[in-house]
């Protein structure tokens, strides 16, 4: 799920503002509007200081319409505007003569104290604070007793984002500020409990870090790189970026620049794209010249896409491993390839520019080597420095490496005498672009793994393992699986053997599902609200969310597709052949074979949501709903299919479902509790879950994070009931039990121990469903 934002910073706004600075901060509201209907949407923006220019109530009046026209243009409301105040917001005057020298660090803990008040945050900010209670009114508000305002949780496409306000300024009274600036420790240490439950955490800041007080300087930047993701930073008249990585964690910083400090500086500022873990940043200037707008800053990153992409670090509870900072900083790697014609040329380029987008610094002779290089120590230097080496495997290629001719077979030298020095094989990775492996290959490469780049099938197959080879990130496989016999249905008992077993990893990502992640919950005991009798579970794992519309189409085009565009070995025809024997062997119910037959030898049609065009329910992060009992347990066979087995995934019991939703873990047995979230969270409200048709539709998933369960799974109140592979009355066999509630019924519905029913064949608006994966 994406997210991008707009970062702007110091604008120093004024009334009687000189002409260049209107012009050049009409330009920039005229170019958001522009970028936005080119595809460059933010869903937020950050203003990182320097708002006004000597911190006057009456250069705010300019910051309003500023800021209005600003949100206009990016079609955002003032809520997904966040501005935290610079040293130019500061009214020096009423802080002349303040004291702002603390001699020691426990006088800094003492000032900070949060039972204090500061006087000079009220009288120096006296203006600013004015302006933005008033700007911000019922949505936030200015704090007069902390230089850290509270975390705020915006949650957008599915992904609960933390923002961290912070003001470096509260110390600011001159041009000589470095290294005199206090944010205080114990501000920010109140503040950070707040992060938790975020998926990415930002913190906004001013100042960069060393411009703070050596007494706690060191202590701030620890905090934050245990704390953050993401830094945001203003007053540095520059866009940079850089990552920051230590013992405590890492983080990356990002300074926008100025938006307008005169004509000094650059007029610069950037919109930032977080997806999955790492960041793409497009940069964006002013040109006076043909036309006065904002235009893309081709001078900071290599063309042809003049964006740079980094990763983000990932959190661990006790810092970063070694495999965990090999990821924080982009590896780079050098494309060896025979010139052969342009074709084969812009295919390289190509290649080279989708790696940079996703994440890898690419070196490339067509961009880095220069009139006057020497072209064989360009080709030693770049392959001995860089962290891989591709090698585009065509048959000419091979002729030429394996004859020692030209280029090619110079860098075939280099390369081999660097495997036999450094041992390190895994540094060379083939890359097949044309022809067979063994009309391509150089006699060297023979016996190591390459990757199929040939045709667009294997390109969609194999670019994914390219990527995760480079970005050090393969994916976890699944949980090793204790396989169960499949029998016939009428011998299933609901009661399934007991199986917990320690130190199993806590959460992981189906690849073949967008990396929907699966999170483990612990088996245990019970009392069922249905008998009020001991139930025990085994360890499960749950998808974290409702199967979604986009991974549901997923599903559709393999049926629509056989399978061909995903490059899997699995067909439609066997997948076909596989509900046949299920039928055949009574193995869903008896009518099975009545229902496939319904769909003759189009599954797609058969399987597809009957919402899936119906505005209100066919967002792609919503719950996929219309689907029938037959179609999500088709899913979930899909799903066990593409991993070599039949019994992988499937749907929860609903003895499970109840006990993934609201189990409590003690020695005695317990029943559930009344809603999935923690107990302290209270009865269930418009906070917690999406229900009594408050909304008047599904919800993206996620949209409801305080209405998690303590485990992580979200959405199991409220939103769409989930089909169970249980039945309502074992004797009947003619309904299946629904969990969960939905956006349209009331609250009583919604409560973990609640059963509802649906005929298996039936479709509803309020009916999706939620796979788990079972170890």
């Amino acid at each position: 799920m994406a997210l991008t934002w707009l970062h702007v910073s110091d604008f120093h706004l004024s009334n009687g503002a000189p002409y260049d600075q209107v012009v050049i901060l009409r330009a920039l509201v005229e170019s958001v509007r522009r970028f936005r209907e080119e595809g460059h949407v933010p869903d937020l923006i950050f203003a990182t200081g320097d708002i006004a220019q000597n911190g006057k109530a009456n250069e705010y009046d300019a910051a309003t319409k500023f800021f209005d026209d600003l949100l206009e243009a990016a079609a955002l409301n003032r809520d997904r505007l966040f501005i935290i105040p610079g040293n130019h917001d500061v009214d020096r005057k009423m802080g002349k003569w303040s004291h702002r020298h603390l001699d020691n660090a426990e006088e800094a803990d003492e000032y900070f104290d949060p039972e204090s008040t500061f006087p000079q945050l009220r009288d120096k900010f006296q203006a600013f604070s004015s302006w933005y209670n008033d700007y911000f009114k019922a949505i936030r508000s200015f704090p007069t007793n902390t230089t850290c305002s509270p975390v705020e949780l915006v949650t957008i496409n599915g992904l609960r984002l933390a923002v961290l306000p912070l003001n470096s300024a509260l110390f600011c009274i001159d041009d000589h500020d470095h290294e005199k600036l206090f944010i205080g420790c114990r501000c920010l240490d109140a503040a950070r409990k707040q992060f938790e439950a975020a998926d990415l955490k930002v913190a906004l800041i001013h100042h960069p870090l060393d411009w703070l007080s050596p007494f706690e300087q060191s202590n701030i930047e620890a905090v934050l790189e245990e704390s953050v993701d993401l830094l945001l930073q203003g007053h540095f008249h520059q866009v940079a970026v850089k990552g920051i990585v230590s013992a405590n964690g890492g983080y990356l910083k990002l300074a926008a620049g100025a938006s307008y400090q005169t004509r000094q500086w650059p007029n610069t500022a950037m919109y930032v794209t977080f997806e999955n873990s790492g960041v793409t940043i497009f940069p964006i200037r002013y040109e006076d010249k043909p036309g006065e707008k904002w235009t893309l800053d081709t001078s900071l990153y290599p063309s042809p896409s003049y964006t740079g992409s980094f990763v983000l670090p990932r959190r661990l509870g006790t810092g970063y491993d070694k495999d965990l900072l090999s990821k924080l900083s982009a590896p780079k790697a050098f494309i060896a390839y025979s010139w052969e014609d342009d074709n084969h040329k812009k295919w390289v380029a190509d290649l080279a520019t989708r790696l940079r987008h996703s994440g890898v610094e690419t070196i490339l002779d067509q961009w880095h080597a220069v009139p006057g290089d020497q072209l064989p120590d360009f080709m030693e230097k770049e392959i001995r420095n860089n962290d891989y080496v591709l090698i585009i495997c065509t048959p000419k290629y091979r002729s030429k490496c394996d004859k020692r001719d030209g280029g090619a077979g110079y860098e075939g030298d280099i390369m081999t005498a660097e495997v036999f020095t450094t041992k390190n094989h895994r540094k060379f990775i083939p890359v097949l672009a044309k022809g067979s492996w063994d009309e391509s290959a150089p006699s060297w490469l023979k016996g190591k793994f390459y990757v199929d780049l040939s045709t667009p099938v294997e390109d969609e197959r194999d670019y994914p393992r390219l990527l995760a080879a480079l970005l050090n990130s393969h994916p976890q496989p699944p949980p090793v699986m204790q396989r169960m016999p499949e029998i016939p249905f009428r011998l299933l008992s609901t009661t399934l053997p007991i199986v917990k077993v320690e130190n199993r990893q806590q959460l992981f990502r189906n690849t073949n599902e967008q990396n929907a992640e699966y999170i483990l919950i612990p088996g245990g005991s019970y009392l069922y609200s249905a008998t009020e009798k001991e139930e025990q579970v085994s360890d499960i794992y749950f998808a974290k969310y409702p199967v979604t519309n986009q991974r549901y189409r997923d599903f559709i085009q393999f049926l629509q597709s056989d399978g061909s565009s995903q490059g899997v070995s699995v067909s439609v025809s066997s997948i076909r052949e596989e509900l046949k024997a299920i039928a055949k062997r009574n193995l869903w119910w008896p009518q099975l074979g009545d229902y496939l037959y319904e769909g003759k030898n189009d599954l797609a049609a058969l399987f597809r949501s009957s919402f899936d065009g119906e505005a209100k329910f066919k967002g792609n992060n919503q719950p996929v709903v219309g689907v029938t009992w037959y179609a999500a347990r088709a899913y979930c066979l899909w799903l066990s299919m593409l991993e070599g087995s039949t019994m992988r995934y499937r749907l929860p019991t609903e003895i499970e479902w109840e006990w993934a939703a609201g189990g409590i873990r003690q020695t005695t047995p317990q029943k559930v509790r009344d809603y999935p979230w923690p107990e302290e969270e209270g009865d269930i409200s418009v906070r917690l879950a999406n229900y009594n048709s408050t909304v008047g539709a599904t919800t993206p998933v996620g949209s409801y994070p305080d209405g998690a369960t303590p485990e992580g799974l979200y959405d199991m109140a409220g939103n769409v009931w989930e089909w169970t592979d249980s039945w309502w009355e074992e004797k009947k066999l003619s309904l299946r039990v629904l969990r969960g509630g939905c956006w349209r019924y009331d609250a009583e519905y919604c409560r973990s121990a609640y059963r509802g029913s649906c005929a298996p064949g039936n479709r509803r608006s309020n009916v999706g469903f939620r796979p788990v994966f079972v170890p």
